[in-house]
């Protein structure tokens, strides 16, 4: 864990100590290479912490931080034990040689053993300073888009995440609008329909609600997976840092895990053709389909009789459909056969 003074000391941008540090109006100091390679491309000159407009585009050094750089540099090396160096585990010779072919650290003895025949080997600090470039090339993609305290760039990783965030969200709205809009639809259709409609009405509406809910539940699971990715990256990204400051062969042993760790993405979900709310299902042949279920409730009849041309003894139905004879009633007789009438529809 680096001290409060290293940090102080070190560059936000390249996150190692200031080389020819440079200081802005607004107090944060930065590289001088680093802030140019910053600005580079850029219409306006500003602060990459703070992003305060800097009117010099020529900042000054800062000869007292450069100092202080070199003078911590100096104690450090004094103060600072040289680590030990491991030792190969077959032969407890010291590793001094780094294999290409089996990205390992290996001693004299393994290299002349069959096992690293015609192989390729590299000095640890050649090795080491290689790689490390390579690492913190793989590191930068991430870091330009992270934005936390001691970052000043999102990792494209996270950046990928927050708009799939926001699209989620804006999913999660859209669905809801989409079911306020489905029970307006549905609501305007059953107010031109009778009271024995009500139920079907509140069949549907319980279906369009059921769908609602899961499908909000859905996109609020898939927002909490992508938070817990941009955790996981944020995490990695820090990780990965503090291996670029470990010794050279502290950093070689832990390489491989560090670049296929680098080397991952999350997993983004992507919403399929079913993840909105279903307005097909809900509206379509809404008026046909209500129609189809009101036949359970209703008949069909061919031939309505009619109450006027029925006789004295002749009692019908309230719906005209059928006659039983009953006593005798008052009626207005029909005094011609053609004027008995039938409707058929």
């Amino acid at each position: 864990m680096a001290s409060r003074l290293e940090q102080d000391l070190t560059c936000s941008i390249c996150c190692e100590l200031f080389r020819d540090p440079v200081v802005l109006i607004c107090s944060h100091s930065f590289c001088k290479v680093c802030l140019e390679n910053w600005w580079k491309d850029k219409p306006q000159k500003t602060c990459p912490f703070c992003k305060r407009r800097s009117t010099k585009e020529n900042p000054p050094l800062s000869l007292s931080l450069r100092n202080l750089v070199e003078t911590f540099t100096e104690e450090r090396k004094q103060t600072s034990p040289s680590p030990a160096q491991p030792e190969c585990s077959l032969h407890s010779e010291k590793l001094r040689l780094f294999c290409e072919d089996h990205q390992d650290l290996i001693c004299l003895v393994c290299r002349d053993s069959r096992t690293h025949k015609d192989h390729s080997f590299r000095p640890i600090e050649e090795a080491a300073q290689e790689l490390r470039e390579q690492l913190r090339r793989d590191l930068t993609p991430l870091q330009e888009n992270l934005k936390v305290r001691d970052l000043t760039h999102l990792q494209e990783n996270l950046k990928v995440l927050a708009r799939s965030r926001a699209q989620l969200e804006f999913s999660e709205a859209h669905i809801t609008a989409q079911a306020r809009r489905a029970q307006t639809q549905i609501r305007a259709q059953f107010e031109k329909l009778h009271q024995f409609l009500r139920e079907e009405e509140e069949s549907r509406m319980k279906a369009l609600r059921e769908e609602e809910e899961q499908k909000t539940q859905r996109m609020k699971d898939m927002m909490a997976a992508v938070s817990r990715d941009m955790e996981a990256v944020s995490q990695s990204v820090s990780e990965t840092e503090e291996l670029l400051r470990a010794a050279d062969a502290s950093f070689l042993l832990q390489y491989k895990t560090a670049a296929k760790r680098l080397q991952q993405r999350p997993l983004v979900e992507e919403m399929g053709p079913g993840a909105l709310i279903d307005q097909a299902k809900h509206l379509g042949n809404l008026g046909f389909n209500i129609w189809r279920n009101m036949q359970s409730l209703v008949q069909f009849y061919p031939v309505i009789l009619d109450p006027n041309t029925a006789g004295p003894h002749m009692i019908l139905s309230e719906d005209l459909s059928s006659v039983r004879r009953g006593e005798e009633q008052e009626v207005h007789r029909i005094q011609r056969e053609e004027d008995i009438m039938v409707y058929w529809i």
